[in-house]
């Protein structure tokens, strides 16, 4: 399957329903979709690393922040620790999470160089921003997702459930690329410079 572009998205869920009609507020269910199963992400497209200057001891988070990966203060890896008391040996840096920022521990009088890798929320589809990695890697997993909410807003649960279940394999299919990329090794055995055929 191959939607490039957030208006073709829109064409294939009125094709893929004959119930649901091109009056019918589908860029609604794709938004109401995006709300539902971003949370539910984590792939390597979405990591992203961004440097940040501390201000009196923290850094607030960027908006698109969806899951840290790591952080470094000062080119030393931070250590999470609990904002009612941190034990830390000489040379590590401690860090919670307040609000929507995150606060460095021993306190420092200068400001200090924040290296964050986090993975990102995607950015929602729209007439502006047309197409986006999920879309273009994952085209399934948006059209499944917004049909759930398309038979949702019809009251036609026995449809809800079955695109629910595509639903979920398409996100497998999400998942098991991400393992693919970030857990697996070669699979190639080497003999003498031939493959190794059991």
């Amino acid at each position: 399957m191959a939607l490039s572009n957030y208006d073709e998205l829109q064409t294939a869920i009125v094709d893929f329903a004959p119930e649901i009609a091109p009056s019918d507020p589908i860029s609604t269910f794709i938004s109401l979709a995006e709300s539902e199963f971003f949370p539910l992400l984590k792939h390597y497209k979405q990591e992203t690393t961004v440097s940040l200057t501390s201000a009196d001891n923290a850094v607030e988070l960027p908006d698109d922040v969806q899951d840290i990966r790591a952080i470094r203060v000062d080119g030393v890896i931070a250590k999470p620790v609990s904002a009612y008391g941190a034990e830390l040996y000489a040379g590590q840096i401690g860090y919670f999470q307040s609000g929507d920022s995150l606060v460095f521990v021993p306190a420092s009088n200068t400001a200090r160089s924040v290296e964050l890798t986090y993975y990102a929320t995607p950015a929602a589809l729209s007439e502006d921003m047309p197409q986006n990695w999920v879309l273009k890697k994952f085209p399934q997993v948006y059209l499944r997702a917004s049909l759930v909410q398309a038979y949702r807003w019809r009251q036609n649960p026995e449809a809800e459930a079955r695109e629910d279940a595509l639903l979920q394999k398409a996100l497998a299919t999400l998942v098991q690329d991400h393992k693919k990329r970030t857990q697996s090794g070669n699979t190639i055995i080497l003999d003498g410079g031939n493959p190794y055929v059991a």
